[in-house]
C-alpha cells in the first residue's frame, strides 16, 4: 500500500540513546532515522536487545532511568505544524500524548487500573484532553464497537475480561482521541495465535479506516509480513534495512541479517524442516565489533569490502534502505 501523504506523521532523525551503567554509558540506539506516514503500518523487527522498545519509548519521550536521550529529533506533524517532541515543554507533551501519538504496551493487565471499570478509564483520558461530557458516553460506545467488543464491556473491571478482550480495551483507549500515530510494542505477547491474528488484523483495519500510522514491534516476523506495509530491521542498536513487505516476500531483502531472520522463522504455510538459525551470538553493545556489527555472523562478510573495519553507510531511495557494504553485489 502506498503512503497517503509524503509528509511523515513522525520523522525520527539520528536518534541516539544511552543507558547509564556503572561501567559507563551503553549505546542502545545509535543514530536511527525513520519515517512513519499516515495510514502506514510499519513493522519494527530484530532480535531481543536490538533497541526496538528503547526506540519506541524514546520517540514517545517516555524513557525512564537509566535511559538518556543523547541526540536527535523526533519530528511530529500535527495541527501546529512540525514540532520536535524531544524539545516540547511538559505541558505541550501532555497535550500531544494520546491526542497525536499513543502507545499500546505489552501487558494489557499492567496497563489497566484494576479498580476502575473500563468506561471510567477511557473517560479519564477524554476528560484530561478537554472532551465535553456530552461526548463521553457516545465515544465509549463507539470505541467498544470499533474494537469489536460488546457494549457491556465498558462496565466491566479488567479482571473480568479475557486477555484478548483486555488488549482490545487498551487499543480502544489508545485511539480514543484519534491519534495520528500509534506505537504498539509486542501487543500480542502471551496471547494465543488465534487471538494474536485477530488483534493484528483489527489494528490494520482501524488504521485503514481512521488513517493513523502504526509502528508494530514484534518478534513474529511472518505475522508482521501479513499485516504491515513496510518493515524496518534493527541490529545492534542500528537500522540494518528498510523495505516494503512486497520486496521481502519476493526474496528481495538486501541485508544478510534480514535474510537470516526470514530463514529462521517457519512459514505460516510451509515446511519447518527448512529452518536455518543465524550462527553466532547477538552483538554485545558493551563491546560491539568494528565495522559492520553483523559481520562476525555474516557469511558474506569480506575484509576487502570494508565489512570488518568500516561502518556501512545508510543508503536509502524512497522506501528502500540498507546499511551493508555488499548490498549491491551479487550473492
Amino acid at each position: 500500500m502506498s503512503t497517503k501523504t509524503r509528509t511523515p506523521v513522525m520523522a525520527i532523525r539520528n536518534l541516539v540513546v544511552d543507558y547509564v551503567t556503572q561501567e559507563g554509558p551503553l549505546r542502545v540506539v545509535d543514530g536511527v532515522s525513520l519515517d512513519v506516514h499516515a495510514g502506514e503500518l510499519l513493522g519494527l523487527a530484530g532480535e531481543s536487545g536490538s533497541g526496538k522498545s528503547t526506540l519506541a519509548l524514546a520517540a514517545m519521550r517516555a524513557l525512564g532511568a537509566p535511559g538518556v536521550i543523547r541526540g536527535g529529533e523526533v519530528l511530529l506533524s500535527g495541527d501546529n505544524g512540525v514540532e520536535d517532541l524531544l524539545r516540547m515543554s511538559p505541558a505541550r507533551l501532555q497535550e500531544v500524548r494520546w491526542s497525536d501519538v499513543a502507545m499500546v504496551v505489552q501487558s494489557a493487565m499492567g496497563a489497566l487500573n484494576p479498580v476502575l471499570k473500563v468506561r471510567d478509564q477511557i473517560i479519564d483520558a477524554l476528560v484530561a484532553h478537554g472532551v465535553p461530557k456530552a461526548r463521553h458516553a457516545p465515544r465509549v460506545a463507539e470505541l467498544m464497537q470499533s474494537v469489536s467488543l460488546p457494549p457491556e464491556t465498558a462496565d466491566a473491571y479488567p479482571h473480568q475480561l479475557s486477555g484478548g478482550m483486555r488488549q482490545r480495551v487498551v487499543i480502544a483507549m489508545a485511539i480514543a482521541l484519534r491519534p495520528r500515530l500509534l506505537w504498539m510494542d509486542e501487543p500480542t505477547t502471551a496471547l494465543d495465535v488465534i487471538v494474536e491474528r485477530e488483534i493484528l488484523e483489527l489494528v490494520a483495519e482501524l488504521s485503514r479506516k481512521e488513517g493513523f500510522g502504526v509502528v508494530l514491534i514484534t518478534h513474529d516476523l511472518p505475522r508482521m509480513l501479513e499485516v504491515c506495509d513496510t518493515v524496518a530491521i534493527m541490529y545492534g542498536g542500528r537500522l540494518a534495512e528498510l523495505a516494503t513487505v512486497d520486496v521481502i516476500h519476493r526474496g528481495g531483502a538486501r541485508h544478510p541479517y534480514t535474510s537470516g531472520l526470514m530463514a529462521a522463522f517457519p512459514s505460516l504455510h510451509g515446511d519447518e524442516s527448512a529452518l536455518q538459525a543465524i550462527p553466532g551470538d547477538a552483538v554485545s553493545l558493551r563491546q560491539p565489533p568494528t565495522g559492520c556489527r553483523f559481520h562476525p555472523r555474516c557469511a558474506r562478510a569480506q575484509a576487502s569490502s570494508g565489512c570488518m573495519d568500516r561502518t556501512p553507510p545508510w543508503r536509502q531511495t524512497n522506501r528502500l534502505g540498507v546499511a551493508c557494504h555488499r548490498a549491491d553485489e551479487p550473492e
